[in-house]
């Protein structure tokens, strides 16, 4: 459904303020925003961008329940190497798996090598820049080309490309017979 350019600002207002973590706002808050003299204008619009499919209901009771419905999203370079860096292709990844800090690139996991760590093979490693503040600080370095993660101290004397900043695992489901 096509959006008014009245419903296109307020949707632009809400999900500027998703991805800048704020919560959502509040009808006062949108009116205030677009200088409208009452909340009922606000209270229209939103209501009218859940009915499109744009917005979720809002939380019974919450003042700034409503949330998107679809998640903003940052397109990120997936590597196969980071010497050169070679984005394979860009995968999108919703701001809410991100740190404040976002992502410089991601990579799968092609082996059980890290599972000692907790990451496992067909993992997706999402990769902050080298001075992210990450905790506990896994950091991405370079063996033979292809990024590899390592504990902290680990990779002293060694280039760190990044830290990691979340893991996308896909789950399979085991077929269960009798």
């Amino acid at each position: 459904m096509a959006l008014t350019k009245t419903q296109e600002a307020v949707l632009a207002f809400v999900r500027d303020r998703a991805a800048a973590g704020v919560p959502a706002p509040s009808y006062r808050e949108i009116s205030k925003h677009f200088g409208w003299s009452s909340p009922t204008a606000a209270k229209s619009h939103m209501k009218a961008l859940i009915r499109k499919g744009f917005l979720l209901p809002p939380v019974p009771g919450a003042a700034r329940g409503t949330t998107l419905a679809r998640p903003i999203v940052y397109q990120v370079d997936l590597i196969e190497g980071l010497a050169p860096r070679r984005a394979v292709t860009q995968i999108e990844v919703p701001t809410y798996m991100l740190a404040e800090q976002g992502v410089a690139f991601a990579f799968q996991v092609q082996d059980s090598s890290l599972a000692s760590l907790g990451i496992l093979e067909d993992d997706l490693v999402l990769v902050g820049p080298p001075d992210a503040p990450a905790e506990p600080r896994l950091a991405v370095v370079a063996s033979r080309g292809k990024p590899i993660v390592v504990r902290p101290g680990e990779a002293r004397g060694r280039k760190v490309h990044g830290v990691v900043v979340t893991l996308v695992r896909s789950y399979v489901a085991a077929s269960m017979s009798a």
